[in-house]
């Protein structure tokens, strides 16, 4: 997302579709949610933007880079009072590979959703945090 231009967001019908690089270098066309379309429009008009201007920019008008905008996840994190842990930006996938999994998502969805071509990829993202609470039960009464 911190390499897309403006012209890489376009309409399909109700669609808003974002073509963006991923890791390896292939292209990906992905589906933003109308409201996030809707306010990235009004910023690209209102800053003026060119077809390849960057989607994006930091307050100071510069395209993000992946570490800047990992570092501004972390600011929001503890500015919301998120502290336990440091949040950047890819913590974000592991949780939701893990919110899709208890969901009830299949693992090859959650893959195809993380951009992974290897599904067993997606054992280190997901988290089974109902698992772990299982175990530690079984262990306490074991220990009673």
């Amino acid at each position: 997302v911190c390499n897309a231009n403006a012209e890489d967001l376009t309409f399909d019908g109700g669609r808003a579709l974002l073509a963006v690089v991923v890791k390896g270098g292939r292209s990906r066309t992905i589906t933003l949610d109308a409201g996030l379309a809707q306010r990235i429009t009004m910023a690209l008009a209102i800053r003026e933007a060119r077809p390849a201007s960057p989607l994006i920019v930091s307050e100071q008008g510069h395209r993000y880079t992946r570490t800047a905008l990992s570092e501004m996840v972390r600011r929001l994190a503890v500015k919301a009072g998120i502290t336990r842990l440091p949040v950047r930006a890819h913590v974000l996938r592991h949780s939701i590979a893990t919110l899709a999994i208890a969901a009830g998502v299949d693992i090859p969805a959650v893959a195809a959703l993380l951009n992974h071509s290897d599904i067993s990829t997606v054992q280190r993202y997901v988290h089974r945090e109902d698992a772990v609470d299982a175990a530690r039960e079984v262990v306490r009464e074991a220990l009673r």
